[in-house]
């Protein structure tokens, strides 16, 4: 029996969950159709707070397109059944992909995007305990940076460094789960399997905005 592939459209990040869902997603023979950022007003990310040129640097380096929408300031569900439709009219999408690892309502409600839609929900990282998810991403070959992380963790030195096995076992020893999807640690995946090239980029300098210490990702040309 022939199985059945899709053509996907993933909800992107930039962050290492999104990489690996996307890992998967491939390695399974699906093919990515294109990616979906929701983006604010002011041009940057919900996710992550990269700005769009930076984003159009991963579309251009992984040759996935990119599907975005600016005209909303929060995301809500009209916006979701908006971007998804658009996926399927322009780039074929007949299927969706994210990377939720442990909550339950945001994969139900991106389910409940897909089916309104006709399209396929698939979550190939869900329910991955801690031990499967490090040592799969330790061994994909993606160069993962650490862009924020709480500041109650008193781990200020790790942001803008790469989480490499070193800092993986340190944030272990403060309790951070990488499986946890309300966890202390944002990321950007900056270079691995599926880019044509690193993306190009500097980080600024540190600072605190909420219980979070960060830096900002700037584009280089």
């Amino acid at each position: 029996m022939t199985k059945e592939t899709h053509r996907f459209a993933l909800s992107f990040s930039a962050g290492k969950d999104s990489f690996l869902a996307l890992k998967r997603m491939v390695e399974d023979g699906h093919v990515p159709a294109c990616l979906i950022t929701s983006v604010m007003p002011i041009g940057r990310s919900h996710m992550h707070g990269l700005r769009i040129p930076l984003l159009e640097q991963y579309a251009e380096s992984l040759g996935i397109p990119i599907l975005f929408d600016t005209t909303r300031e929060k995301f809500d569900r009209s916006m979701a059944l908006e971007t998804a439709r658009k996926a399927k009219t322009l780039y074929r999408a007949d299927a969706s992909c994210t990377g939720d690892i442990s909550l339950s309502g945001p994969r139900d409600f991106n389910l409940s995007i897909a089916r309104e839609v006709g399209m396929t929900g698939f979550y190939p990282l869900f329910g991955m305990d801690e031990e499967t998810y490090v040592r799969e991403l330790t061994a994909s070959g993606f160069t993962v940076m650490i862009k924020s992380l709480s500041a109650a963790l008193e781990l200020d030195e790790l942001v803008g460094t790469k989480l490499d096995e070193k800092a993986i076992s340190l944030l272990a020893q403060k309790g951070v789960r990488l499986t946890d999807d309300t966890t202390d640690i944002h990321t950007v995946v900056v270079d691995g399997p599926f880019f044509q090239h690193p993306i190009s980029y500097r980080f600024g300098d540190s600072f605190h905005k909420g219980r979070f210490t960060m830096v900002d990702m700037l584009p280089v040309s």
